[in-house]
């Protein structure tokens, strides 16, 4: 018989997933527990496994579709005979019982297999197909019953204009669509920036301190500590002290949170990541500098798991390493900021009216004005800013 692969749920907020790849094919046996296929959702590639074994007869959802949560990908044959081969059994089994009635047969035959007379679609749907030459056998209605109605024929005619669009584009233009990660990342900016209340504030801090902190914790343990993990322990302690930018954030409420889960932004072949480490409040430095280590590590070979990239409640954005002089990062939602780090670098300063050497880098928050407001921020950057400056004070 039959049964529906699904697509599962991997997360609390997931409501679809995208398929990257089928790993086994249609027509191959496939054993309970082994990979079927992977899945894209929140920007990390899931293997599923099989529920079932069998065989597996079609392939629903293709590489690169997306599917909601429960809805079928895919059939197997679990064992026995699919139900095609049922209802051609009984078929078969009608016709050598009854051959006087074989005519009478042939035309009930093509009235079952006529698709028109069992589609549910609504009169102007109808009309709307046939004025664009679509084939109604081939469409899913969302209409109550899986009814065809006016929406889903005029979703096929605007994909039908673009497709169209595309055609007429000079053939040397490249077209690189929008699939995968990069839709998900799109769609999770998309939400980030959509009529939202943000706003940045951004100030200069002296890099000298963390310098020789770096230099320093090299000679003792024999560990280069990157820029990026020294400011994640520093900005774990700092935001205890400031709970609004610790916590998620809606239309109706803002969360507080307890746990101290700082995120921060990794590019990688696939796209932006964003892992996390969860309670760094609680851990040291050198600890969270060997899990950051690992968590880079697991998300460029792509083995980092969903677990290790959820419940972030602040995000660190670090293009130091870029040469990058400003920028301003975009909030992770429903998270309330985030914190752009540029790089350090030497400029000219003026200290008691004369022009000095100095490090120096930027740093620019972004937060959302629904949970906390312009002058809370400052005060949040201004405490960053003397930890940052002198480090040693959050290490005592």
């Amino acid at each position: 018989m039959l049964k529906e692969i699904l697509m599962p749920k991997l997360g609390l907020t997931m409501t679809e997933g995208t398929i990257t790849t089928w790993i086994k094919r249609e027509g191959d046996e496939v054993k309970k527990g082994e990979p079927l296929f992977e899945v894209m959702t929140e920007k990390i590639n899931i293997e599923i496994e099989s529920p079932y074994s069998g065989i597996l007869k079609e392939i629903v959802i293709p590489e690169g579709g997306t599917a909601r949560v429960s809805e079928p990908v895919g059939y197997m044959e679990v064992e026995g005979v699919t139900k095609k081969e049922e209802i051609e059994s009984e078929k078969e089994k009608s016709k050598e019982e009854n051959p006087e009635k074989k005519n009478e047969r042939k035309v009930s035959e093509k009235i079952v297999k006529k698709p028109e007379d069992r589609i549910k679609i609504s009169p102007l749907a109808k009309r709307l197909a046939e004025e664009n030459n679509i084939d109604i056998t081939k469409i899913k209605g969302t209409g109550p019953d899986g009814r065809i109605v006016r929406n889903d024929i005029l979703k096929i005619v605007e994909e039908m204009k673009r497709r169209k669009k595309l055609e007429t584009r000079p053939k040397e233009e490249n077209i690189v669509p929008i699939t995968g990660i990069r839709k998900i990342i799109a769609e999770k900016m998309k939400e980030s920036t959509q009529q939202k209340p943000y706003y940045s504030e951004s100030m200069k801090v002296r890099g000298e301190s963390l310098i020789k902190l770096r230099e320093a914790v090299l000679k003792r343990s024999k560990i280069k500590v990157s820029y990026n993990n020294i400011i994640i322990y520093i900005v774990s302690r700092v935001i205890k002290k400031f709970p609004t930018f610790n916590a998620f954030v809606d239309d109706e409420n803002i969360y507080l949170k307890d746990d101290v889960n700082v995120g921060f932004a990794l590019a990688t072949e696939k796209g932006l990541m964003v892992p996390v480490i969860k309670n760094a409040d609680q851990k040291t430095l050198v600890e969270i500098d060997k899990e950051v280590n690992s968590l880079i590590k697991k998300a460029r070979e792509g083995t980092i798991t969903l677990r290790e990239l959820e419940d972030g409640t602040f995000t660190i954005s670090n293009l130091g390493m870029y040469g990058i002089d400003y920028f301003e990062a975009i909030i992770n939602p429903p998270q309330v900021a985030i914190l752009a780090v540029s790089a350090i670098k030497k400029v000219p300063l003026v200290e008691d009216d004369k022009i000095k050497i100095g490090s120096i880098f930027n740093i620019a928050l972004t937060s959302d004005h629904r949970a906390v407001d312009g002058a809370e921020s400052a005060r949040f950057l201004i405490a960053l800013k003397e930890a940052l400056e002198n480090p040693y004070e959050v290490l005592l």
